[in-house]
């Protein structure tokens, strides 16, 4: 009787596991940005950077660090874009430069405002709760963003600052719509334009442009395997790098180099789960007659959570 039982509660299992996640091992998917009307989901990103530079035989090194977490709440789904509300949870950014170090977090409590870590981390703690919203199609192509200036500007107001026009400039460096486009699409825009099986590969491409130098993404994507228990698409990504055509006015030329990464996939919803994302890049930058080899390393993880 109680290997009966055992039997009938194993069978029980497995029938209840086969209707909640009704997949193939071998496939096919359909990945998209799927998530339903008034779900919420929390991502967060962290980027860490590494800039080397060769001024007349001398190495340079440059490490920052940048992190944000967001509250984002699907509002609305119309004609293939959804529109969503995007609540700033956390910023967190590490700079180091000229021989000095900021340490910036708006988890901190009571930072010393004396100091200019903490200054900025009151600054940027302004930020925290602040809302905007954008559009994103099925394929994660980010459309509209609007509301950040309008939060910044208030952002602005609230510290009452000697020169409001200054500091919404300054932040508007890190946080800005075009920023926020890319670091979404980088995690996103992943998605194949049909179903698709472990082994199979498919196309992207994404443009970032920072500090008027613009570099062009050809990605390449694998879908290495599929979890039908947590229902999840492991996905492999590799990309060549190059400038754009329109960069010549950044200084920079001879731009090369590669991305490879992973992300996992929540094949239902298209949230991506976990991803690490490694990239060098290569360049020449011309300064005051120089010409300075440059090398970037940068590192970017995200997590996304529904909630």
């Amino acid at each position: 009787m109680i290997k009966k039982t055992g039997f009938f509660l194993l069978v029980f299992a497995a029938s209840i596991c086969s209707c909640k996640h009704p997949r193939n091992v071998n496939g096919p998917v359909t990945l998209k940005f799927n998530v339903e009307k008034g779900s919420r989901f929390r991502y967060n990103a962290l980027m860490n950077m590494r800039i080397t530079e060769n001024i007349s035989g001398q190495q340079i090194d440059v490490a920052n660090q940048m992190g944000f977490g967001y509250e984002f709440q699907v509002k609305d789904d119309s004609a293939g874009w959804k529109i969503l509300n995007s609540t700033i949870k956390r910023i967190y950014m590490n700079i180091n430069a000229g021989g000095q170090s900021i340490h910036i977090d708006t988890d901190s409590s009571q930072p010393d405002t004396t100091t200019p870590s903490g200054m900025m981390t009151r600054i940027y703690s302004s930020l925290v709760g602040g809302q905007f919203s954008f559009t994103i199609d099925g394929q994660g192509k980010v459309g509209r963003v609007f509301g950040m200036q309008e939060m910044i500007q208030k952002m602005a107001q609230s510290i009452n600052p000697n020169n409001p026009e200054s500091l919404i400039l300054n932040i508007s460096k890190s946080i800005d719509e075009n920023n926020f486009r890319q670091n979404i699409e980088q995690s996103f825009k992943i998605y194949p334009d049909h179903p698709v099986k472990p082994g199979d590969q498919w196309t992207g491409s994404l443009a970032t442009v920072s500090s008027g130098l613009t570099i062009q993404f050809q990605n390449i994507y694998t879908l290495k395997s599929i979890s039908i228990i947590d229902d999840i698409a492991h996905i492999a990504v590799n990309a060549k790098l190059s400038s754009g055509a329109d960069s010549s006015h950044s200084g920079a030329s001879q731009v090369t180099g590669e991305m490879n990464g992973e992300t996992d996939c929540d094949i239902e919803t298209g949230i991506p789960l976990k991803s690490r994302l490694d990239m060098q890049v290569n360049m020449v930058v011309g300064v005051k007659g120089q010409q300075i080899p440059v090398k970037m390393i940068i590192s970017m993880d995200a997590t996304g959570k529904k909630e």
